[in-house]
């Protein structure tokens, strides 16, 4: 281990070399060890006033963070798509990367705790739906940042907890998770510049979302709305509104990972609109990490 410190120590000497080919090994070499060499980059940028190292080093680590998310997603998508919480966390760490997972699945714990004591066995889905709405929206203060509604921040979890802001994909995505925590039958739709849930009559339904049919919905939930419930007809008259063609997919319930390319898709677009176009192409690569 000592000896790999040294080498640490005698890469990270040699970022400041003025040669860029040489400048590109020491870069290639330092990111090949992973996150065991940040430490010692985060002490030399500490130490270290020359602004060009210290902007070397802050891209060598952001692209060895980057790498553990990629390969946390390649991951998830192969072994657990269907699982929100991981995947949350994981796009969570591309921008939050010194925060800790635990940390973060310690105020969900919570978040869930607080609805779950006033929800019980006796109550109709309807007013199931009504007591989280009242927890989510009234006690936490959940609700939409008109102010930044584009700004990225919006769309990583650790910020919508602490905030209590965040755009339609999180807050929703937010209520997605702590309902399917609560084993509440609802789902996610990928409804056109929207994210809204629905509420399947768990009676009817098995397990399998393909082979959903209207009869299996008893109605939808607006998260950007206060939890606001609707149907399908208002779902017709939204895309004659946008003068969009209706697709299935815009009345059903989709798959987490379906899901969470739109959100991805989403990210990427804000990033883009506040000129961050670097970060747009990194959230783009994770979403064809999806698609392979």
């Amino acid at each position: 281990m000592k000896s790999d410190s040294k080498e640490f120590k005698s890469l990270i000497a040699l970022l400041d070399d003025p040669d860029e080919e040489i400048y590109s090994n020491i870069f290639s070499k330092l990111c090949e060890y992973g996150k065991v060499v940040i430490p010692h980059l985060e002490s030399e940028w500490e130490h270290n006033l020359d602004e060009k190292v210290q902007q070397r080093v802050e891209d060598v680590i952001h692209t060895i963070q980057f790498d553990e998310v990629k390969s946390e997603m390649k991951i998830w998508a192969l072994n657990m798509p269907e699982n929100l919480l991981e995947v949350l966390l994981i796009i969570n760490k591309y921008f939050y990367p010194e925060i800790e997972n635990q940390s973060i699945i310690q105020k969900i714990v919570h978040i869930k705790k607080e609805i779950w004591l006033e929800l019980n066995g006796q109550l109709t889905p309807l007013e199931q739906v009504r007591v989280f709405n009242l927890i989510f929206f009234k006690h936490f203060n959940f609700q939409l940042n008109f102010e930044q509604l584009h700004s990225p921040k919006n769309n990583f979890l650790n910020y919508v907890i602490e905030t209590k802001k965040s755009n339609h994909f999180g807050i929703g995505l937010l209520y997605l998770l702590i309902s399917q925590q609560l084993k509440l039958p609802i789902y996610g739709v990928r409804l056109k510049m929207q994210f809204v849930l629905c509420y399947i009559d768990s009676d009817i339904f098995q397990s399998n979302i393909d082979y959903i049919n209207s009869n299996d919905i008893l109605f939808y939930i607006n998260p950007s709305n206060g939890g606001a419930i609707f149907k399908k007809p208002q779902i017709v008259d939204y895309l004659l509104k946008i003068k969009t063609e209706p697709k299935d997919y815009y009345y059903y319930p989709s798959s987490i990972k379906d899901i969470t390319i739109d959100f991805l898709s989403s990210i990427a677009n804000d990033f883009k609109l506040n000129q961050e176009l670097e970060k747009h192409d990194e959230i783009i690569l994770l979403k064809k990490i999806l698609y392979s």
